[in-house]
C-alpha cells in the first residue's frame, strides 16, 4: 500500500472484520490511529501509520488468497440471515481467515463458489464489464417454450 486508504477498509482489507463492522468499531471509539482514537472512518491511514483496534495491532496483508468451495441447496450466501436458514460460511472452519464471497448462488442453487481475502479483487471479478464467462447448468421441470427463451436472454442483456 503506496497511497492513503480510508480507515474501515483498511481494517477491512486486514481481514479484521467487514467494512461495515469496522465503521461501528470506529463510532465506539474503539479503533485507534498512532495511539489516537480514530474519530470517523473516513480518516486515511498509509503503511506507516500504526492502526489498533482495542489492543490489537492490525496489519495489512497484502497476499490476496482465493479459496473455492461448494455450495449445497438450502445455504444462504450471506453472513447473516433474520430467518435463520444455513449460511455457506458455517461450513468454513473457524479457524480459517475471514472469507469474502466472491458473486452468490440463490439459495436452492448448488455448485461452485470462489472465495478471498480481499473485498478489492471480489469487486473486481464480480463486475460484468469485466468480461469472465460464468457457466450455469439450470434444470427445468415442464416444457420450455421459444418465449421462456427469449425472457431469460433479456434478462441477461440487462446486465
Amino acid at each position: 500500500m503506496h497511497d492513503k486508504m480510508r480507515i474501515a477498509k483498511f481494517i477491512a482489507n486486514a481481514g479484521y472484520c467487514s467494512r461495515r463492522e469496522a465503521e461501528k468499531l470506529i463510532e465506539n471509539k474503539i479503533v485507534k490511529i498512532n495511539n489516537n482514537v480514530c474519530v470517523h472512518p473516513s480518516n486515511t491511514v498509509s503503511e506507516n501509520d500504526t492502526v489498533t483496534v482495542g489492543k490489537k495491532i492490525i496489519k495489512l496483508n497484502n497476499t490476496v488468497r482465493l479459496w473455492k468451495m461448494y455450495k449445497p441447496i438450502k445455504y444462504i450466501c450471506s453472513t447473516k440471515d433474520d430467518r435463520d436458514r444455513k449460511k455457506i460460511f458455517d461450513l468454513i472452519p473457524k479457524e480459517f481467515p475471514r472469507m469474502i464471497s466472491i458473486g452468490r448462488l440463490d439459495f436452492m442453487s448448488e455448485g461452485l463458489l470462489l472465495f478471498t481475502n480481499n473485498g478489492d479483487y471480489s469487486r473486481n471479478l464480480e463486475l460484468p464489464n469485466r468480461g469472465y464467462e460464468r457457466i450455469y447448468r439450470v434444470c427445468i421441470r415442464g416444457q420450455i417454450e421459444k418465449k421462456d427463451i427469449e425472457k431469460i436472454i433479456d434478462l441477461l442483456n440487462s446486465f
